[in-house]
Parts: structure tokens; C-alpha cells; sequence
């Protein structure tokens, strides 16, 4: 399911001229390549494990801890990396 929203998501329209007479054009998808699908889908996974460690060390610590906030980010930045490599 996931793999499916990820495809559609990193699909890359294309507009290219119709060949013959006119100003016709036509609307090409290209899918991505399933390696950028497989590591998405990887590191949406460790960002939903270190979202959830993270709570779970604010409920019994009482307190932030840094790097986990460090890694959530590295992993959000990893993956809005893809979405707008992928789109260009």
C-alpha cells in the first residue's frame, strides 16, 4: 500500500511536443525507479520507529533528548530530498 502511494507520489510528468503537424502536446509519466521507492519507504519506517522512541523517552524520562530529535530530522530531510529529487 505504501509502496503504491510512494510510486504515484514520485511519478514525474512530462510535456513533450507531439510529432507532426500542429502544437499538439503530450503528457508522459515517468515512474521512478523502484531503488528511490525501497529507500522512501525505508526511511519513512525509521522515521515512524524514532518518532515512537522518542515518545516513549519523553514518557518515562520526562525530558527531550536531542539526538533522536537530530536523527527524526536527518530522516525528514532524507525524504523531502527524494520527493523534490524525484520531481525535478
Amino acid at each position: 500500500m505504501i509502496r503504491r502511494f510512494l510510486t504515484k507520489a514520485l511519478t514525474r510528468t512530462v510535456t513533450l511536443p507531439k510529432t507532426g503537424r500542429g502544437k499538439q502536446t503530450v503528457k508522459v509519466q515517468i515512474p521512478p525507479s523502484q531503488t528511490l521507492v525501497y529507500a522512501t519507504t525505508v526511511a519513512i519506517i525509521f522515521f515512524a520507529g524514532l518518532l515512537i522512541l522518542e515518545v516513549i523517552y519523553m514518557v518515562v524520562f520526562q525530558e527531550f533528548h536531542t539526538s533522536i530529535f537530530s536523527g527524526i530530522m536527518l530522516i525528514v530531510g532524507i525524504v523531502l530530498g527524494a520527493f523534490f529529487g524525484a520531481k525535478s
